[in-house]
Formats: C-alpha cells, sequence, structure tokens
C-alpha cells in the first residue's frame, strides 16, 4: 500500500479510534515529509460522546431523539452511539460553519435522496425552532432546488414542512 493510500485510510478511520489516538495519527500523517502538509490535531474530526448528547438535548425533542436511537438500535444495538459521538459529537462541532448553513445543507441533501421524510422533518424543525431560520427561508431553499432536484421531490420536502409545523 502507498504511503498516499496508507494516509487516505487513516483519515478516513472510525472517529472512535482517532478519538484515543488523535496525536498518534497526526505524527503519522505528517511524517512522510514536506510533501504532505501537516495534519493540525483540529482537522481531524473528533468522537465526543458528550458534546454531541449536549447537543441533541439541545436541539431535539426527547421522543424524536428517542425514537431515531431505537430505531438504530433495535437491530444494530450501539449504533445510535457512534451517531450521537461523531456526528453530533463530532462532525457538528467542527468550526467554518454555523448551525443554520449546516441545517441548510442537510435540508438539501435529505430532500435531493428522497425517502428520508420523517429525518427531513425533523432538520425543518430544527433550522426554525433552534437554528434561527424562518419558515420562508426553508421554503426558498426547497424552491431553489427545483431544477437541481426536481419538482416532486421539491413537493415531497414541502410536505415535510407541512409536518414540522402541523399545518
Amino acid at each position: 500500500m502507498s504511503a498516499c493510500s496508507r494516509k487516505a485510510m487513516i483519515r478516513i478511520a472510525l472517529p472512535s479510534i482517532a478519538m484515543h489516538h488523535t496525536g498518534e495519527i497526526a505524527a503519522l500523517l505528517a511524517s512522510d515529509g514536506p510533501q504532505i502538509a501537516k495534519v493540525r490535531e483540529k482537522d481531524i474530526v473528533s468522537f465526543n460522546r458528550d458534546k454531541g448528547n449536549k447537543f441533541v438535548e439541545a436541539t431535539q425533542s426527547p421522543e424524536g431523539a428517542a425514537a431515531w436511537k431505537h430505531q438504530l438500535d433495535q437491530y444494530a444495538p450501539g449504533a445510535s452511539d457512534w451517531v450521537v459521538g461523531a456526528v453530533f459529537g463530532g462532525t457538528y462541532q467542527r468550526e467554518g460553519l454555523e448551525l443554520r448553513d449546516r441545517q441548510m445543507l442537510n435540508m438539501a441533501a435529505l430532500a435531493a435522496m428522497g425517502g428520508t421524510e420523517p429525518q427531513l422533518t425533523g432538520h425543518i424543525k430544527t433550522a426554525v425552532d433552534v437554528a434561527g431560520m424562518t419558515r420562508e427561508e426553508v421554503a426558498e431553499c426547497f424552491v431553489h432546488l427545483m431544477p437541481y432536484i426536481g419538482i416532486p421531490k421539491v413537493l415531497a420536502a414541502m410536505r415535510c414542512m407541512e409536518a414540522a409545523f402541523g399545518e
């Protein structure tokens, strides 16, 4: 395996591994000389279950969080712990994007994927209730997506807005 392949594999290693070996991974990535940019510890996505749990508590209803955690853990015990630690305690904690921006990206990705109505509805609620977006801004996000994802998927996203706001 080439040095570049080895580095790429390490960069995508499970966050739970990186949680315990961040310094070692950074040293290994930086060890191949000046042609490789030095990796700073802040550039490695962390895995922090405590921060993730706090984020979930601040952005989701207890019933909503319990529902998706149960769904994951029912057939894959512990999967929700990974989501809490890696996604909400890792990716969401990175600098560079505000929660509002992350919610716009999440809504766009989920609307484009289709078949993700419960998740899209939850992200719409978070965008308005927590991230400071207005209902009009959320609707405009979906209108903007229309030429890219198609009218049927935008209509499905609008139905998620109805579900999110009980209209």
